[in-house]
């Protein structure tokens, strides 16, 4: 690491421990700074990214893949607010893919500071943590529409992740067997056919129920009685 990010790093959690006994409004404050931030964002994807001839639209792909993905989380490493937006999702039973960025947004590569830049064209949002469901951007911890934590407050995190496929509670539907399904098709075919009434009549009874209740003789037998 240059020697001139090494002390940034250093400065930084200097910084980080004497902010931890106000962390908690922490999120409401650093949306004041979003227009700066985000100026300060685009200049350093397009910098750095120039500089390290990033494939732009690799990133794209990646992004447009998350439509595939039931829950994918982008962090920082050293972001507490990163670091609350996993244990609320653990804490909801999620099934999810965390994709670590970096350390800090002042610590990222070429790529990572495109991929940042690229998000926040895609969402609107330049912090982290930015979190899909169901490759829908719900926003970070606090922040974006609605954000994590307004969606654990509403009740609605459960059933989104359920819906996403994205939570250990979710239960995969049960499938009917192929043999069944098979046998039940060979035995439409033989009712269905004119020509084997005598075979129908030795496989479901010489008698058959009419809709009144009565017996009658059997007689073959239309598809909508496998319907």
């Amino acid at each position: 690491m240059p020697l001139y990010k090494a002390l940034i790093f250093v400065a930084f959690l200097a910084l980080a421990q004497a902010l931890n006994p106000v962390i908690k409004i922490a999120g409401q404050g650093m949306q004041l700074l979003g227009p700066i931030f985000s100026l300060e964002n685009k200049l350093q994807g397009a910098l750095l990214g120039a500089i390290g001839k990033v494939d732009v639209d690799d990133v794209r792909e990646e992004l447009n893949n998350l439509n595939s993905k039931p829950c994918v989380i982008y962090t920082y490493r050293l972001s507490p607010f990163s670091t609350e937006a996993i244990a609320v999702l653990e804490a909801a039973g999620a099934k999810y893919e965390k994709r670590e960025v970096g350390l800090e947004w002042f610590l990222l590569g070429p790529r990572a500071s495109v991929l940042r830049s690229e998000l926040l064209d895609l969402t609107g949002q330049s912090s982290m943590p930015h979190i899909f469901i169901g490759g829908e951007h719900i926003g970070g911890l606090s922040s974006g529409t609605p954000g994590l934590s307004a969606l654990v407050e509403s009740g609605e995190l459960e059933d989104r992740l359920i819906a996403a496929k994205a939570s250990s509670k979710y239960n995969e539907p049960e499938r009917k067997s192929s043999f069944f399904s098979s046998f039940k098709k060979l035995l439409t075919g033989i009712f269905l056919r004119k020509d084997l009434v005598p075979i129908q009549c030795l496989m479901y009874g010489a008698l058959l129920p009419d809709p009144s209740g009565t017996l009658m003789p059997a007689r073959p037998l239309t598809k909508d009685f496998f319907a």
